[in-house]
């Protein structure tokens, strides 16, 4: 398509890509370039359009008719393809109509979206989930609902391939990735036009994807796993100090905990957030040392929640040797326990499996209570064992449990090392992605699926 515009010459060389894309290149001569000695020059006007001659079709137009030099270098170019279609409109926007004119075409070739699925040797092998067929126009929209696998830091894959009945063969059309957290996605495709496609009800845009098809493809695990389990992180901090910062330290840390883990998008994550602080040894107890501050809340909310325990001023330090931690374990356990009284059956031929995966974090200062009194310790006004509560927890609720003390792992208290299974985070501690690791919360670095599974909707 060539237009003879107020500023110059326009020539929009237009194509279909392999893909049924159209695409296409502008260039714009001004008309100060095609002039020789004052005038307008026919010989460098034609010499502009280079496939004049030889291009299948072609479009000559005039949009702005008020003026020689347009009308002029038209009447050229219509004498050199005599049967080219023609039109004289003053004022059309080409540039704009055409971007239309290819938004509204419908698919030459129908899209798929790449997904995996297993094949009979259980081996996982790529398959293609139809998006919009052949005649599909831009707004059409299409249901979808997708299991997304551990994909590791560069994301899930959505790659959209053109298929050509003709030819029998794939063209890519686009591939962006997103990090997504394991677990089912009810999603809609839109169509935006040839080339171009949309996803709503993901948690955030797309980018480019780098890597190449041969790269995605040797990222495929061996076989597919199991659905993951579902992730509950419980943190319980200790609020009792004789300084603010101390409670403050650990707020900070559960915090980094709970970043920790929701970074490694583990499906299903859900937080609970105990805050713990002394027994009262009074004639009239102040109440429970335990407050349960929330429960099966989301990430969002836990963090929330320790802004809102920061903000608050320090327990009184009571018993200066212990700390009510064996009623917190007491707290877990009970409130598992009725959670898996009412908890559903699992589902026929999956008997045995980890429907949910529960970590519990102590962060704290002080030991927890003795069953009976030993020397400097005072006995749980609770009558609570700790060690057989630790017991229940981690046979019987499948409870993993680690611990961040104040005090270095070589300072703190022997049973701190006893409730975490090994010596516990300390403050000498760095990061904390080895302990999230521990617990079976970080991201699992042996297995990826960089495409999604498609399920029905």
């Amino acid at each position: 398509m060539v237009d003879a515009t107020a500023e110059g010459l326009d020539v929009h060389e237009l194509v279909r890509l392999e893909n049924g894309v159209p695409s296409g290149r502008t260039w714009r001569t001004p008309w100060s370039g095609l002039v020789r000695y004052d005038q307008l020059d026919r010989g460098a006007v034609l010499d502009r359009v280079p496939r004049l001659h030889d291009a299948p079709t072609v479009f000559l137009t005039c949009t702005f008719t008020s003026a020689m030099r347009p009308l002029l270098a038209h009447e050229w170019l219509v004498a050199e393809r005599p049967d080219a279609r023609t039109a004289r409109v003053h004022g059309a926007r080409t540039a704009e109509l055409l971007r239309e004119v290819i938004d509204d075409e419908p698919l030459s070739q129908s899209y798929e979206l790449v997904t995996v699925r297993e094949a009979a040797s259980g081996r996982p092998e790529l398959s293609g989930l139809l998006l919009f067929a052949v005649g599909a126009r831009r707004g059409e929209r299409a249901s979808l609902t997708l299991r997304c696998e551990p994909a590791g830091e560069d994301g899930t894959v959505f790659a959209v391939m053109a298929w050509s009945s003709e030819r029998r063969t794939l063209s890519l059309v686009s591939r962006r990735r997103i990090r997504l957290a394991p677990g089912r996605y009810p999603l809609s495709a839109e169509l935006r036009g040839p080339g171009r496609v949309s996803f709503h009800g993901l948690p955030g845009p797309l980018s480019r994807e780098e890597r190449s098809t041969d790269e995605l493809v040797a990222a495929l695990p061996a076989r597919l796993a199991r659905t993951m389990p579902r992730t509950h992180l419980v943190c319980a901090v200790e609020v009792c100090a004789a300084e603010a910062d101390a409670v403050a330290a650990r707020v900070s840390r559960a915090r980094e905990v709970i970043g920790e883990v929701a970074a490694g998008m583990r499906p299903g994550l859900t937080v609970s957030l105990i805050a713990y602080g002394s027994h009262s040894y009074e004639r009239r107890p102040r109440g429970s040392p335990v407050e349960v501050l929330l429960w099966d809340a989301s990430a969002d909310k836990a963090l929330a929640a320790l802004d809102e325990l920061d903000a608050r001023p320090p327990g009184p330090p009571g018993h200066p040797r212990a700390a009510p931690v064996e009623c917190v374990l007491a707290e877990v356990d009970a409130r598992l326990a009725a959670r898996g009284r009412t908890a559903a059956r699992p589902a026929p031929g999956v008997r045995g499996a980890e429907a949910e995966r529960t970590a519990l974090v102590l962060v704290g200062d002080r030991p927890p209570h003795p069953l009976w009194p030993t020397p400097g310790h005072l006995p749980c006004p609770a009558g609570t064992d700790w060690e057989e509560a630790l017991v229940r927890l981690r046979h019987q609720r499948r409870v993993r449990v680690g611990a961040l003390c104040d005090r270095p792992a070589t300072r703190s208290h022997p049973a701190w090392a006893r409730l975490a299974g090994e010596p516990p985070a300390g403050a000498d501690a760095g990061g904390l992605s080895e302990l999230v690791a521990r617990l079976g919360l970080g991201p699992d670095e042996g297995y990826r699926v960089p495409f999604p599974i498609s399920e029905p909707s």
